[in-house]
C-alpha cells in the first residue's frame, strides 16, 4: 500500500494511475473506442493481479503520443506532482507517448524523483524493479521512428494521388459531388 503524508500526520493512499491513450477512435464519436476498452481492462486486471491499489483510469481518445499535451496526461502528471500518484501503468510503451526525450525525462528522471514507479505491461518494465528500464529507451527511439515513418508514407501516397488529379481531402469541396463507390 503506498500512502502520502499529509501535514497534520495522517497518511493518504496514494491512487494507481492506469492510464490510456489511442490516437485515432473509432467511428462512433459517442461511445468509447474499442481500444479503450480493452486497455482500461489490460490495465485493470494488471493492477488486481499485482495488487495496486485504488486504481483511476487517465484516457485521452483520439490524441496523438507524439505530444504530451493531452488532458487526461496533463491531469495525471500534476497529480504525480502533487504526490498522490504511487504507481502509473501503461499497457505498452506506445500508449504512453511516443516522444523519446521525453518519454526518457518523464520515466527516468522525473518519477523516480517523485517516487512514483512506472510500469508498462506489454515490455514488462517497472522502474522500481529495474525491470526493462535498460531497454526502455530503445523502445522509445522506435516508437518515434514508427510515427515518423507513418506519417512520411501518408504524405507521400497523398502527393501520389495530387499528382494523378484524385482527392486527397476526406470532404468533398463545396460545389463538387462526391462519386459514389469512390472512398
Amino acid at each position: 500500500m503506498t500512502t502520502q503524508n499529509k501535514p497534520n500526520g495522517q497518511e493518504k493512499e496514494k491512487i494507481t494511475a492506469l492510464y490510456c491513450r489511442l490516437s485515432v477512435d473509432d467511428d462512433n464519436k459517442d461511445m468509447e473506442s474499442n481500444s479503450i476498452t480493452n486497455q482500461k481492462q489490460i490495465l485493470l486486471d494488471y493492477a488486481k493481479k499485482h495488487g495496486y491499489l485504488h486504481p483511476v483510469f487517465f484516457v485521452d481518445d483520439g490524441i496523438s503520443g507524439t505530444t504530451f499535451q493531452r488532458p487526461d496526461f496533463q491531469r495525471m502528471q500534476r497529480m504525480a506532482e502533487n504526490g498522490e500518484v504511487g504507481t502509473i501503468i501503461v499497457k505498452d510503451v506506445s500508449r504512453f507517448g511516443r516522444e523519446q526525450v521525453e518519454m526518457g525525462r518523464l520515466t527516468q528522471v522525473v518519477y523516480s524523483s517523485l517516487s512514483v514507479t512506472f510500469i508498462a505491461i506489454q515490455e514488462n518494465i517497472n522502474s522500481t524493479t529495474g525491470e526493462g528500464m535498460e531497454i526502455l529507451p530503445f523502445y522509445s527511439i522506435f516508437n518515434e521512428w514508427y510515427t515518423a515513418q507513418t506519417s512520411k508514407k501518408i504524405r507521400a501516397v497523398n502527393e501520389l494521388k495530387a499528382s494523378q488529379g484524385r482527392r486527397v481531402a476526406s470532404a468533398v469541396a463545396y460545389g463538387y459531388k462526391k462519386i459514389e463507390g469512390d472512398k
